[in-house]
């Protein structure tokens, strides 16, 4: 199979692109930024294109050129830069995504699945309100993103759901929980998380807020490629977008699950009375369902596996 991995060189996308050309597919990176050394050796198996999403004419002739059967589209402003440049996360989340649908309805593109988020969700206090569970967030539940972020991904499903029942054309969304892993670009909202695994490795004090017992959803990166290997396989996937997460557990769990493989560990949990303003709390029991997704690694093989790959770069 001929996937396109927009975004190919990215955190998520550069160990994706080397799951799937260990599984005999065939290769293509479309990125505007290519970065060799994420995708190691393996690049020289790999077709790799300098391009832009934001070029439609491009997108459409690279199409056409490499028989594309399956795209799965990634490339986004992260949320708190989405939020300083609204304009620009526009540009990239959403223009990029109808680029990349309309290329892929032109060229007769199999399938299309992309990169959603718990960030169409709402704050925990909203579910209460109409009496749902935050900590238990189904896709049926209402999406209401409080960012602009999370607007951007609700409009890219919109739009590919539009695809999908006017033009026939396949499009998978997957609504990724909190991905943390090696390689994570710091300075995201979430990258405290990646600090917490991290502490007994590079030997850093680190400071996390508990925010009570709130829990979140966080997915080790190689089960995030994992959910998106199961999108671009299933035989017959019935919904327009999935839940694809990991681990819920609150920071004070998290601290807790560190520290026991890693007592020497120097973490501070910082009391507040304040809720993390998105419910990221989801439920992945309809991606098991119907795309055969599961999590491979138990949060403490993630934990070793994480650190183990640091300690090899320090």
């Amino acid at each position: 199979m001929n996937i396109l991995i927009t975004g190919g060189s990215g955190f998520i996308g550069s160990n994706l692109a080397i799951n799937v050309l260990s599984r005999g597919h065939r290769v293509i990176i479309f990125d505007s930024q290519l970065n060799h050394s994420r995708l190691g050796n393996e690049h020289a198996n790999m077709t790799l294109v300098q391009g832009n999403v934001l070029d439609y004419k491009e997108l459409v002739g690279m199409f056409q050129k490499t028989a594309i059967e399956v795209v799965v589209h990634l490339p986004a402003l992260r949320n708190r830069e989405s939020q300083e440049k609204p304009f620009q996360a526009h540009l990239v989340n959403s223009t990029g995504m109808i680029n990349v649908l309309e290329a892929a309805r032109l060229t007769n593109v199999k399938r299309i699945v992309y990169a959603s988020s718990v960030a169409v969700y709402c704050s925990p206090a909203y579910y209460r309100s109409l009496n749902l569970d935050p900590f238990c967030i189904k896709e049926w539940m209402p999406t209401n993103p409080f960012n602009v972020y999370g607007a951007t991904k609700l409009y890219d499903e919109l739009m590919a759901a539009r695809y999908m029942e006017i033009y026939g054309l396949k499009t998978i969304g997957l609504r990724l929980a909190i991905v943390i892993g090696p390689g994570k670009t710091p300075g995201s909202r979430t990258s405290e998380f990646n600090d917490i695994i991290e502490a007994p490795v590079r030997k850093k004090k680190v400071s996390i807020s508990s925010y009570g017992e709130q829990k979140v959803n966080l997915i080790y990166v190689s089960d995030a490629v994992h959910g998106f290997v199961c999108a671009c396989t299933a035989d017959d996937p019935r919904h327009p977008v999935y839940n694809i997460g990991g681990y819920i557990l609150s920071a004070r769990e998290l601290v807790a699950a560190v520290q026991s493989d890693f007592p020497e560990a120097h973490i501070t949990i910082e009391e507040s009375q304040n809720e993390r303003q998105t419910a990221s709390a989801i439920d992945s029991s309809l991606a098991k369902e119907e795309l055969g997704y599961e999590p491979q690694l138990s949060l403490s093989e993630a934990i070793i596996n994480h650190c183990q790959y640091i300690s090899k770069g320090l």
